[in-house]
């Protein structure tokens, strides 16, 4: 039925923005922006607390202190490409249970699941994205850019080369089987954020539980001496070249190794050898 006149709601709130109507495109798009912000900043993901599987591979171990410590995150960008793949989760799920709804159950999607301790008091849960009961088959979806679908595109069917993910797919199969399902492999499906659904990459390994617990063994020795010692642990904890620019909790001109990090040795003298080169050194 069309709406009318009826169904405009009250515009007095408004009546001192109403000046911009037609005006000003730009104060529109701001605006647009703002509330995309508040949205994604909103997202229980963007307030997560607690580490979680999708981290506890993290190849840095001083990284996983901070975060296990609470460490404050320096400000950043609004975190725009995992908001899209949030989306696109949230579809995918609604895809499996239609599926399931047609064709009878196969797929648990958004799955819930106890993976195990890092110490006593610490317990780790997920959220799995699918687990096939049909192969038993944990299903962990991602949606990368451009840059990342070709960096993987010649890994279909083969062992997973991102530590993070590879340990984060062990971790929610150790958490299925504590649900008392039984897992025989784990797989990961990129769909592309920009692209065709033909251009996805599955990678599939069989499960082997002592990913997981090595990586709960690793992230548990780091958690007990965050709860014995506090932040100074922090310090004590060696660190891991990753991205060091991009972490939440990188500062290279920091003096507080309890508040921030200046990087990885390894990170800053890679650095170091590039800024000494000409662009023309770089390029060859």
């Amino acid at each position: 039925m069309p709406r009318t006149l009826d169904d405009c709601p009250d515009l007095t709130p408004w009546a001192a923005e109403t000046t911009n109507f037609g005006a000003d495109p730009h104060w529109l798009r701001a605006q647009l922006l703002d509330a995309i912000r508040e949205g994604v900043d909103a997202h229980p993901r963007s307030a997560q607390t607690e580490i979680g599987p999708s981290e506890i591979g993290h190849p840095c171990p001083r990284w996983i202190a901070h975060r296990l410590a609470g460490t404050p995150q320096r400000a950043q960008a609004t975190a725009w490409r995992p908001a899209v793949g949030t989306a696109v989760h949230t579809q995918f799920s609604d895809w499996l249970h239609r599926w399931n709804a047609e064709h009878g159950t196969r797929y648990l999607a958004d799955l819930t699941v106890w993976v195990g301790d890092l110490c006593p008091g610490r317990p780790i849960f997920g959220t799995l994205d699918a687990l096939d009961i049909v192969t038993a088959t944990v299903i962990d979806l991602k949606v990368p850019g451009p840059t990342q679908m070709q960096a993987h595109k010649t890994a279909g069917g083969g062992r997973e080369r991102n530590p993070v993910y590879r340990v984060q797919k062990h971790l929610y199969a150790r958490g299925a089987c504590n649900a008392g399902f039984p897992v025989a492999s784990v797989g990961i499906l990129r769909v592309p954020a920009a692209g065709e659904l033909d251009d996805a990459i599955w990678t599939c390994e069989p499960y082997q539980e002592q990913v997981a617990v090595d990586a709960l063994a690793r992230a548990g020795a780091v958690a007990r001496m965050v709860d014995t010692l506090g932040v100074d642990a922090i310090p004590l904890v060696p660190t891991a070249e990753h991205y060091c620019q991009r972490c939440p909790f990188f500062d290279p001109n920091t003096t507080d190794l309890t508040r921030s990090c200046p990087g990885d040795a390894g990170w800053t003298t890679k650095r170091d050898a590039r800024a000494g080169k000409t662009l023309t050194d770089l390029i060859a």
